[in-house]
């Protein structure tokens, strides 16, 4: 299992008990706290939904001996939907990416499961230099220890999808040509940290388990990353 299968696994049962989630969050430190992220919002929701519905008591609800039964039934009710829908959309609003661009990729992140895994192997240059090259770019030898690399189709144009191994587990960095941002913008979605960096032909997405890799991987690629070659 990968460290996105979980985050989805996880995300969607926090209380989850298959053996290969719960050894994945053994052995990852980054997903462990995100599993400990989605269990304090499960946690929160649930006390959201313990609403006192008499007197202020946070007792069970007692109809009061005046109000009709049908009219204590609807209240009764009316909190709970309110509850609930505030619970679902606080819930959706936090898990959902937040802008286009971040969407798409971690939706193209999902089609590229095999390349979430933390490992030894590293590309060799020949193999990065022509990914790259398709897509008029090139990078000196050894400026990253790419462990995957290949030419993805996104948003309808060819860019280069690596993986670099960072300190903390796998790093993706997708170098979007002609895909124009106004300046650094930053974003936390499903237990990931991402970045997406103005260049001179397009832009870069670096995206991390863990924020303290983003600056490490993205610095020495933007730096050294060549266009129109």
């Amino acid at each position: 299992m990968n460290c996105l299968e979980f985050r989805n696994q996880f995300g969607a049962d926090p209380a989850c008990q298959d053996q290969r989630t719960l050894a994945h969050r053994q052995d990852c430190t980054a997903c462990a706290r995100f599993a400990a992220r989605v269990q304090d919002f499960d946690r929160r929701l649930v006390v959201a939904l313990r609403v006192p519905l008499a007197g202020g008591q946070g007792g069970p609800y007692e109809a009061q001996e005046n109000m009709a039964p049908a009219k204590g039934r609807a209240w009764i009710g009316l909190a709970a939907s309110l509850v609930l829908g505030l619970g679902v959309g606080l819930l959706t609003w936090w898990s959902a990416p937040h802008g286009g661009i971040a969407q798409d990729l971690l939706a193209h992140m999902q089609h590229e499961q095999v390349s979430l895994v933390s490992t030894d192997e590293r590309v060799p240059y020949q193999r990065l230099a022509r990914v790259l090259r398709k897509s008029r770019l090139a990078m000196p030898d050894g400026v990253s220890e790419v462990s995957y690399a290949r030419s993805c189709i996104f948003r309808g144009r060819l860019v280069p999808h690596l993986v670099v191994q960072g300190e903390s587990g796998p790093v993706t960095v997708m170098i979007l040509r002609d895909l124009k941002v106004g300046g650094p913008t930053s974003f936390s979605e499903q237990g990931f940290f991402g970045i997406i960096l103005p260049a001179a032909a397009g832009s870069i997405a670096i995206i991390a388990g863990e924020e303290s890799d983003l600056a490490e991987v993205s610095e020495p690629i933007v730096e050294s990353l060549r266009w129109d070659i």
